[in-house]
């Protein structure tokens, strides 16, 4: 490895297409910027690379203009990763040699990071902080509801609206039941019957904040109607399952009701 390094975890920005084609100047523009390889003190060759991932597709790239193409013509983005990187850096795998390197994964928060390296600590410091100061621009506030505690604030708002659903339901159901505590027997059955079904809604409700406020977000106006329509048909699923859950209930208190 180099003397230097900085790396960061990038965190809660909206990449659209005039980030990207300001990220390609940056790196770009650092790969310009002569550096001194220390194993052979000669000036060092760099190479840009750019990787875009879109359609369960992925493509090698080297110009700024191939980048911003696939950018427009791809129906889903998943995947951008921008370097530069020291042609010793390659053939050592980076155990030596300078490289900057952008990832940004909209799929998997852990993959997101800004890794600058070399023996050259200004051109370490500077590469870094231009693409992290670019960076800095495109901040969203999804940071404000993906958070550690989100997953469970979502699990007890669920069980709380279950528990108050069965007990509502319990109660109109009660004068229907030919049993000692009716309430409460209409109570458990139906907490139980829709806790199963809260499980199933728990996964579409963390899946569909996912959706909606990602860590990173690939924005093209043009494709905006997509994640709309996805979420017209998950709002449309939940509905269907809700009204289902009550029919099936219904079903239930005529199937038992009490009969003078």
């Amino acid at each position: 490895m180099a003397h230097y390094l900085r790396d960061k975890k990038i965190r809660s920005i909206t990449v659209t297409e005039e980030t990207v084609s300001e990220l390609c100047d940056i790196f770009f523009a650092r790969m310009a910027i002569p550096t001194v390889g220390v194993s052979s003190e000669a000036e060092e060759k760099k190479l840009a690379i750019f990787v875009v991932r879109f359609d369960n597709r992925g493509y090698k790239l080297f110009s700024k203009e191939d980048v911003l193409a696939y950018w427009k013509q791809a129906a889903k983005v998943e995947r951008l990763i921008l370097a530069v990187e020291a042609l010793d850096s390659i053939r050592t795998n980076r155990q030596i040699g300078s490289f900057i390197e952008l990832k940004l994964d909209a799929a998997d928060d852990n993959a997101c990071w800004l890794t600058s390296s070399s023996d050259n600590k200004d051109w370490m410091d500077g590469s870094f902080y231009a693409v992290e100061d670019c960076l800095q621009r495109c901040k969203n506030h999804n940071g404000l509801i993906r958070t550690p505690w989100t997953p469970l604030l979502i699990q007890i708002a669920g069980m709380l609206l279950v528990l108050a659903f069965s007990l509502w339901q319990a109660v109109k159901l009660a004068p229907r039941l030919n049993v000692e505590n009716p309430a409460l027997v209409g109570f458990i059955v139906l907490f139980f019957f829709y806790l199963p079904i809260w499980g199933f809604l728990h996964g579409i409700a963390g899946r569909a904040i996912n959706a909606l406020a990602p860590n990173i977000r690939f924005f093209r106006p043009t494709r905006s109607l997509h994640w709309f329509g996805q979420l017209l048909i998950g709002v449309a699923v939940t509905a269907a399952i809700g009204l289902a859950g009550t029919g099936l209930v219904s079903l239930f208190g005529e199937l038992i009701k009490f009969t003078p």
